[in-house]
């Protein structure tokens, strides 16, 4: 090895420690890591996935689609697509994506994700209306 590959500093976001100091102990976000020490967001959290730091929210909790039971119970039992998932939880549809292969959670093909999901989403909105519709009546006699 070179005098000058030894002199070069590792980034430190490629330090785990260093990751952890910033982002658990000093509980800091992605974001404020990126505007504090000029590293893109996008690598930051490609080290801190790496290394099996949990994605925070904004509250600095753990977000609910690392919980497997509640993914799979969303995704597979619940039959909602990994978009409609990330819109609950404020992230985007390839973390979601992401956390279903992490968890070897069976994936549909595009389309038929949200068919079932839909379903019941108008099957619940006709029994609203119909319950409506019902009491409207009954004021009428």
């Amino acid at each position: 090895m070179s005098k000058n590959e030894t002199d070069k500093e590792q980034p430190k976001y490629r330090n785990k420690d260093w990751l952890r100091e910033k982002y658990v102990n000093e509980n800091l976000t992605i974001t404020e890591m990126s505007d504090l020490f000029g590293y893109r967001t996008n690598t930051i959290r490609k080290y801190l996935y790496k290394y099996g730091f949990k994605d925070k929210n904004t509250n600095g909790d753990v977000n609910r689609y690392e919980n497997e039971d509640w993914l799979r119970q969303k995704y597979s039992k619940e039959k909602l697509s990994s978009n409609r998932i990330a819109e609950m939880c404020g992230v985007s549809g390839s973390t979601i994506r992401r956390y279903l292969k992490l968890f070897n959670i069976e994936t549909r093909t595009k389309g038929t994700e949200s068919a079932d999901a839909n379903s019941i989403q108008e099957r619940d909105q006709t029994s609203v209306e119909d319950e409506e519709l019902v009491g409207i009546f009954e004021q009428n006699e």
